[in-house]
């Protein structure tokens, strides 16, 4: 399931938005967790990259994002990553720090590069979130394609990814490892 949140208020409000956002995060897990598991005051802990799990529940898996003023978490039986990022003008620097060859060379022929940065992006992180490793895996090995349509393309067949932009101009990317 997924749950997410928007702040539709004043936006980033300075080093008060990180309380903010730690505390969304909070009360989606609490929420989430209560209303899908019955999970009340539920145990956090973290792998060595940081990846939340919940103590004592090996079979329920979670995994949260932000971005600006809005976040998303979401839970599931299947090792799960998300990612969500409000689509804005990406740097061509960080383009070549995380998309491979083939990845810049669709990128450069696409008609909203924003988009498509974005897109291959969120897809990237989404993955390493669900391996619970964060950027210490080489995301240049992950190769994505969107289509006009919106069919995803991936050369890890262990993994299913879903991805939708909303009418707040974020992207949310998830992917579900494979039992």
């Amino acid at each position: 399931m997924i749950y997410q949140y928007y702040n539709l208020g004043k936006g980033n409000l300075g080093k008060n938005h990180l309380m903010d956002k730690n505390r969304r995060s909070k009360l989606l897990l609490a929420y989430g967790l209560w209303k899908e598991a019955g999970i009340i005051s539920p145990k956090i802990i973290r792998n060595s990259f940081g990846k939340p799990m919940i103590k004592d529940h090996s079979t329920l898996f979670i995994s949260s994002t932000h971005s600006e003023s809005s976040s998303a978490l979401m839970i599931s039986n299947r090792r799960v990553g998300i990612d969500l990022e409000r689509i804005r003008p990406y740097r061509e620097v960080a383009a070549k720090r995380v998309l491979n060859s083939e990845e810049l060379e669709n990128l450069s022929k696409k008609q909203d590069r924003d988009v498509g940065f974005f897109q291959l992006f969120t897809l990237k992180e989404s993955y390493i979130k669900a391996l619970g490793c964060g950027f210490a895996y080489p995301v240049k090995k992950l190769s994505f394609y969107v289509d006009p349509k919106g069919r995803i393309q991936s050369n890890r067949p262990h993994a299913s990814f879903y991805q939708r932009e909303d009418s707040m101009g974020f992207l949310l990317s998830i992917c579900l490892l494979k039992k």
